[in-house]
């Protein structure tokens, strides 16, 4: 409850300031960007994939099963990359249990724009039976705004708690949860450090 509470006076705060034009706008505090959509489809995409003008082609090949035994999904990949950005496609296919989808498709959005709106909307138009099952954003803050210790002594994430952190980043969910947190410093977004 007080951290509630001092959130939300941290808050009144900040918008009383940008109101009176003291300080950076909200645009200049957070940039809120998609930055990895994952799902599945039942029917082979690769076709309807190659059809996209803006989307070229990449490698395909066999990935090696992990001699140490952990599990691997799907046996084979294939990348596409976009012609306008830095957005990745990734297509799994031999998926290696029967209880997995056929084909999981995987979009690795460009550190500087995000997952653009015509990348995304280009690629569901030609899948029509896509199911999505992660969605992932980015929320940059600028360093001077935002950093983790005031994500530790700020942040609410609704039930989600803090689990042990690795290196330089802090959890806060669990990884099998509807709802996982990651916070991180990431050097060098459109030219700073967020």
């Amino acid at each position: 409850m007080r951290k509630r509470l001092a959130a939300r006076e941290a808050l009144k705060r900040l918008t009383a300031k940008w109101a009176k034009g003291q300080g950076a706008g909200p645009v200049d505090v957070c940039i809120v960007k998609l930055d990895r959509l994952q799902g599945y489809s039942r029917k082979n995409p690769t076709a309807a994939l190659q059809g996209i003008p803006g989307l070229k082609s990449g490698r395909s090949h066999r990935i090696k099963r992990p001699s140490d035994g952990r599990f691997q999904a799907y046996g084979r990949v294939h990348w596409f990359e976009s012609r306008t950005s830095g957005m990745k496609l990734l297509l799994e296919s031999e998926r290696r249990e029967a209880w997995l989808p056929p084909y999981r498709l995987t979009l690795y959005a460009d550190d500087s724009t995000g997952l653009l709106p015509e990348e995304v909307f280009g690629v569901l138009e030609v899948l029509p039976d896509f199911r999505m099952t992660t969605l992932e954003l980015a929320f940059d803050f600028a360093p001077d705004e935002m950093n983790r210790k005031f994500v530790r002594e700020h942040a609410l994430f609704g039930k989600s708690r803090p689990v042990a952190g690795i290196n330089d980043t802090d959890y806060y969910g669990t990884r099998r949860g509807s709802k996982r947190v990651q916070v991180y410093e990431k050097e060098k977004v459109d030219g700073t450090s967020r």
